[in-house]
């Protein structure tokens, strides 16, 4: 008896006809966005190494000799055109300057000594020549006097001789002026010459103050206070930050690819002329929007194979600052008529890369439905979008106006599943 409950029970339940699963329990569509394929063109922004330099830097020597008795700025510090910087002892310099003051004054007493005599030898000139016409005027007078036989020989030739005398006189009084003017002229000479030397020991003390030629960043101080400096001598070096130049380095392979595919085409510039760049640091923070080449002339290092182009950075702010290492990225370059689909579209698997395609299809009850299909697809280089997303270009597997799984497809398994487009749900069943 104990084994005919069991064995009724078995029979009863063998004789239940099983039941199919309601039909709440089959797995509902998958909401997603659609990405619709389409031929475009995509900038191409590749990054290179580059070093900001500054456009103007200049090195700041002393143009005198001494001793350095103190320093106008602090290391590292911005300065103006103009802003003392160093101080050299300047008592050789003013002793110097008093001693060719002191030249100069005598030299100029000696030129006025100079000219007054010489106003003295021309009133002698003067009273010489006024002599003679007295003497020859009485030379005539008494030949006049002889011919009438009213003076006698004798004193026509004691005339004559006082004649002969104030000729002897105005030459040697002409002579006697010409070397005054030249003692004169030699004496205005040595005044030139000293006032010459006054200027420039005037010059030379105003070159104990090292002033900035340019206004700028200043290096680190390289002479310390109490130092021996001379024209040779490197104080500092001063970085003009008006302006600031970037050197862009690039490797001769991809100058050459970069070059090639432009004139193929297969890489367009959108504004044909100089190249632009943004600069980043090493952090990928921005530091420069647009840099722009000065030349388009890449200047090529022998030594690395290197080209190297110079852009120019017109807004400067405190970020950069010359000997900066940086990332320099092409700007307005783009990629035309291609496939990129942003990157969380395309995952890997057993049969590789693959995408999912969403098309009209029927679902396992033969219904008409949207289905998503897995597809093997062939992807290239990354890419960036016009605002910065990331992109993979599709070289095979999808063609313009098909359809792909946007958002939402981490949530599809590598087979055919049934999905809607979130764009047709109304909100309240999303």
């Amino acid at each position: 008896m104990r084994l005919m409950l069991p064995l009724s029970l078995f029979l009863a339940i063998a004789s239940c006809k099983p039941t199919q699963a309601p039909a709440a329990f089959a797995m509902p569509p998958t909401p997603v966005s659609l990405l619709s394929i389409q031929l475009g063109e995509y900038p191409w922004a590749p990054e290179f190494r580059a070093e900001i330099r500054a456009s103007r830097e200049a090195i700041l020597r002393p143009r005198v000799s001494g001793i350095i008795l103190k320093r106008g700025y602090r290391e590292g510090e911005a300065v103006s055109a103009g802003q003392t910087l160093f101080d050299i002892d300047p008592r050789p310099y003013d002793l110097k300057q008093q001693m060719a003051e002191a030249k100069l004054a005598e030299s100029e007493a000696a030129a006025k000594s100079a000219e007054a005599r010489i106003g003295e030898a021309e009133a002698r000139l003067h009273e010489t020549k006024v002599r003679l016409e007295e003497a020859s005027r009485e030379a005539k007078r008494q030949e006049q006097l002889v011919a009438a036989e009213a003076s006698t020989r004798r004193e026509l030739d004691a005339a004559k001789t006082q004649e002969s005398l104030a000729q002897a006189t105005i030459a040697t009084a002409d002579s006697s002026l010409s070397a005054t003017r030249a003692a004169l002229q030699s004496a205005l000479t040595l005044v030139a010459s000293a006032r010459s030397a006054v200027e420039q020991a005037k010059l030379e003390r105003s070159w104990c103050s090292v002033t900035a030629p340019v206004s700028g960043l200043s290096s680190l101080q390289r002479i310390e206070e109490g130092s021996l400096v001379s024209p040779e001598t490197e104080l500092c070096r001063i970085s003009d930050l008006s302006e600031l130049h970037c050197g862009i380095l690039l490797g001769e392979t991809e100058f050459r690819a970069i070059t090639e595919k432009l004139a193929a085409k297969t890489l367009v510039q959108k504004s044909p002329g100089k190249l632009h760049f943004q600069l980043f640091s090493e952090s990928g923070a921005v530091l420069a929007d647009d840099a722009e080449a000065d030349v388009n002339d890449w200047q090529l290092d022998a030594k690395s194979q290197t080209r190297i182009l110079r852009c120019v950075i017109r807004k400067v702010d405190g970020r950069i600052s010359p000997g900066q290492l940086v990332r320099a990225r092409l700007a307005g370059i783009v990629i035309p008529e291609i496939i990129a689909v942003p990157r969380h579209c395309v995952f890997d698997g057993a049969m590789g890369k693959f995408v999912y395609v969403a098309a009209p299809g029927k679902d396992m009850a033969g219904k008409d439905a949207l289905m998503s299909t897995p597809r093997p697809v062939s992807a290239g280089r990354w890419l960036s979008g016009p605002k910065g997303e990331a992109l993979w270009e599709i070289s095979g597997g999808i063609k313009p106006g098909e359809s792909i799984v946007d958002e939402g497809s981490a949530k599809l398994r590598p087979m055919p599943s049934v999905v809607i487009d979130s764009k047709s749900l109304s909100p309240a069943a999303k």
